[in-house]
Parts: C-alpha cells; structure tokens; sequence
C-alpha cells in the first residue's frame, strides 16, 4: 500500500482556471444529453491545453470503438485527474455527473474569489508597509545620519527619540539585517528540504493568516469528498480520489492518510477527530453523517461551515490589516520628524 506521501498530485489541477475549464465544460455537454464521445471532444475544442486536449480525443476514439468506458479511462494516464475519472464511472449509472462537476466548479470558483478576496484587501496596505519601511531605510542613512552628526558636533544632548533613531541608523539596521537574513535562509532551505506539503502545514500556525490555509484545504477536502461519496464510491476510495483534486498538499496528504485508516477498519469520525492537521469541529459533524447514513450531505455541511469561515476571516482581515498598517506608517513617519526637529528647534533657541 503507498504511503500517503508518495502520491503524485496532477499537474493539470495545479492551473485552476484549466481545471474549472474542464469540469465545466464537462458538466456542460453531459447537461446537453450529447453522447459522452461527442461531449468529451466538444471539450478538447475549447480547450488551450493541447497535451489535454489530444487526451480528451483519444478518450472518445476508443469510446467510438466500442471499449468500455471503464477500461478507457484507466488506460487515460496522467492527462486526466483521478478524481475526475472515479466521478465519471460512478455518475455513468447514476446519471447526475453534470450536477457532480457543476458543484465542483462553484467550489473551487468560491474558494479562488475568496483568496482574492482577502488579498485585495490586504496588498495595497501591505506594499504601503514596505515602501515605507524602504524610505525609512534611506532617510535613516542619506539625510537623517548626517543632521544627527550635526547636532552631536555641537555638543547637545539629544532626546531620546532622537538617539533612537541614532541607534537604529548605526546598529539597528545591521542588527534587523543579521537575524532576518539568517531567518530568511532558514526558511528558504526549510521549503525545499521539507517539501509542499510539510511547507503548507507550517503556514497553518501564522498568525491571523494560518487558519485560512487550514480552512480552505478543509473545505475543498470535505467537498470533494461529499461529491463523490453521492455517487455511491465507497468511502476509502472516494478519499484516495478526493487526493487528486486537492490542490493544498497538506491536505492531500491528509486524505491519503485517512484512506488507508479507513480501509483498515477505523471510523471516519474517529480518525478525523485524531489527526491534529484537521480542525477539532470536523469531526461532530462527519460522525453524524456516517451515523445517519447520510455522509455526503455530512461533508457539504462541513464544506460549507469552512467557506463560511473563510468568509468572516477575510471580512475581518479586510477590517483590521489596512487600519493597522497605516496606524503603523503614520507613527513612523511621526518619529521620524519628531526625532530630527526636536533637537533642531533646541538648536535654534540655543543659538540665538
């Protein structure tokens, strides 16, 4: 049995607007009544990848040649993802793979606009930050270095803001530069060492910004999950495909994981409730799904919670960041004029 880290994710559901590409176009032409054949190069026409594309054409040459569509799509390869070709054997009985594949598109479409979202809110401020910051940088070395050495020639004694700014000008800045390049490194090795998944795990304990992370894997895992377990695919194989389509590799991991305890006999409750990477609040929620018989709807709910909690999240975000990041440059920008007029008015009066 595969570990849950040597799973390969699909490169294709890594470019999310091909992905939502293909998932709609899909449940479009199903949504038609067109025979599967006629949909899937209906699709590969619109579609910019051509290496998918010609996958999608010779999918329905062989349909057109009387194989089964089972053995097509396991013969497909790497040019469609897994969780794409579980949905399409377990919705060819069930016949509601285009309402399966609409579903999946307004998730990830969701989830994508509220990433956007939050960063919209948040980049204008945050660049503000760092070109403040910059300027400070260089009025600290070019123009408020040379007023202090000024002001020290003539013997004063200068205010406390003042020397504070001396400070940072003479050690300060190689103080900020001697940890936070180190801490730069660290971190840099730390991604290509421990992988993405590991990666996207750490960013789950940021401040303010982690549980986002945690959130949004959360919710594209239980969602996935809910569209496939409505088809009727057995839990531990609906979760080894939910795998494929998480795009967090945390969370693919995630789903792995509990595939394999699952398989092993273990409740899905109880093993979502013992996997610390998973919010506490799951686990109510997919025990009661899998008491009523009624897991899918289960994972919908859940989905559903996190999208909202991202929602509120970002509200919040959107609230808090701008204010603090220009309390932030107001301030600095306070100091520093305060720190270079004080001793020069003293000078002035003492002076004349």
């Amino acid at each position: 049995m595969n570990s849950p880290q040597s799973q390969p994710a699909n490169p294709m559901l890594r470019s999310g607007s091909e992905s939502d590409r293909l998932l709609e176009s899909l449940a479009d032409v199903t949504a038609t009544g067109l025979p599967l054949s006629d949909g899937l190069r209906a699709v590969a026409a619109e579609l910019d990848d051509r290496r998918l594309a010609g996958q999608l054409q010779r999918v329905a040459l062989q349909i057109d040649a009387g194989q089964s569509l089972e053995r097509v799509l396991q013969s497909a390869g790497p040019g469609l993802p897994r969780y794409l070709i579980g949905l399409i054997n377990a919705s060819a009985a069930a016949g509601d793979l285009s309402g399966a594949l609409l579903e999946l598109v307004d998730h990830q479409r969701s989830i994508r606009e509220l990433w956007r979202y939050t960063w919209s809110a948040i980049a204008y401020p945050l660049i503000l930050l760092v070109v403040a910051l910059l300027l400070f940088v260089g009025l600290e070395l070019f123009i408020i270095a040379p007023i202090i050495e000024i002001f020290e020639d003539f013997g004063m004694e200068l205010p406390d803001v003042t020397k504070t700014l001396a400070w940072i000008q003479r050690q300060g800045l190689w103080w900020i530069a001697g940890v936070g390049v180190p801490v730069a490194i660290l971190l840099i090795v730390y991604r290509l060492v421990a992988g993405p998944a590991r990666w996207r795990r750490a960013l789950t304990s940021v401040p303010l910004f982690g549980v986002l992370w945690q959130w949004s894997g959360t919710a594209e895992l239980t969602r996935l999950l809910g569209v496939l377990t409505a088809q009727g695919i057995p839990a531990p194989q609906a979760l080894r495909l939910a795998a494929d389509g998480v795009r967090d590799a945390n969370f693919r991991n995630v789903s792995l994981a509990l595939a394999e305890q699952v398989e092993q006999g273990r409740s899905l409750a109880d093993c979502v409730a013992a996997d610390i990477r998973l919010p506490g609040s799951l686990a109510p929620i997919v025990g009661w799904g899998e008491r009523s018989g009624e897991l899918a709807d289960a994972c919908r709910t859940a989905a559903e919670m996190f999208e909202g909690r991202m929602q509120l999240r970002s509200e919040l975000l959107r609230s808090v960041v701008p204010p603090l990041v220009f309390i932030a440059i107001a301030t600095l920008g306070l100091v520093t004029v305060f720190g270079v007029y004080a001793p020069m008015i003293s000078m002035i009066q003492w002076l004349s």
